[in-house]
């Protein structure tokens, strides 16, 4: 829900607060294992090549719009270098009624917690 709070002049503004619904990547190793939902890597090709959870899709943010026949009827992981543009693609895919959920700190905190990694295409 928007926050009112006053600009410089006194006049109201509305500030709103993104709504941070996310998995950690330990969860989201945990679902992927579950029927239906599906590791969304939204990196360039060149990142995916330096590491990424095996089984996972590749499919560069732009593109996703390309892609949501593809996607309808999946629960979706959607993870990216640190987790801004898979939160990006997360709220994306909800507002088309895909099931999206972004996984927190991305690659990078999959990572530091030890979880697989495919390297290549």
């Amino acid at each position: 829900m928007p926050e009112a709070q006053h600009n410089t002049m006194g006049r109201p503004r509305m500030i709103f607060r993104r709504n941070k619904t996310g998995v950690d990547v330990k969860t989201a190793q945990e679902m992927a294992s579950e029927d239906g939902y599906v590791i969304l890597d939204v990196r360039t090709a060149t990142e995916r090549s330096q590491g990424h959870p095996p089984g996972s899709i590749h499919m560069v943010l732009e593109t996703i719009p390309d892609h949501l026949e593809e996607l309808k009827g999946k629960k979706v992981l959607a993870f990216c270098r640190s987790g801004n543009r898979s939160g990006a693609a997360a709220r994306f895919l909800t507002r088309h009624n895909i099931e999206a959920h972004n996984v927190n700190g991305g690659i990078l905190a999959w990572a530091r917690a030890g979880l697989p990694l495919t390297k290549g295409p």
